[in-house]
């Protein structure tokens, strides 16, 4: 996986244009993982390359939501996010991840970004992390 620009690269760009900051920095990534009825657990990065802290998810149906359809963020070990209901999401609905643990958002190198569903719901996840310096 490609870092990218570094977020430091970007306080020279802003401060030559005249804006100042002490706030950090930071340009977030996307990976994405299509959901498909006969999977239950995806892996979109097996091995981070940086720590990295997770900031949003969400997603959108490629099938009409069942019983007991749902999805949710992990670490592999622990929930990143809440458990979402997709039981009721109608082919092509969007749907935004209501909560991040923060106690399990910040990820260290090597660490693991994974999906799990339940009962085969298809839909398309993206997760948008940055990395932390």
């Amino acid at each position: 996986m490609a870092r990218g620009i570094a977020a430091r690269t970007l306080g020279p760009l802003l401060e030559d244009r005249g804006c100042t900051t002490s706030a950090k920095m930071a340009v977030p990534w996307v990976v994405e993982v299509t959901c498909v009825a006969a999977t239950s657990a995806y892996t979109l990065v097996e091995s981070l390359p940086y720590d990295c802290r997770i900031i949003r998810a969400w997603g959108i149906m490629t099938g009409a939501g069942a019983a007991s359809d749902t999805v949710k963020v992990t670490d592999g070990t622990n929930d990143i996010s809440d458990t979402v209901d997709l039981s009721s999401a109608g082919d092509t609905d969007l749907f935004d991840v209501g909560e991040l643990d923060d106690a399990y958002t910040d990820i260290a190198k090597g660490g693991k970004i994974a999906v799990t569903t339940a009962s085969g719901a298809l839909c398309r996840i993206y997760v948008m992390g940055v990395w932390k310096e």
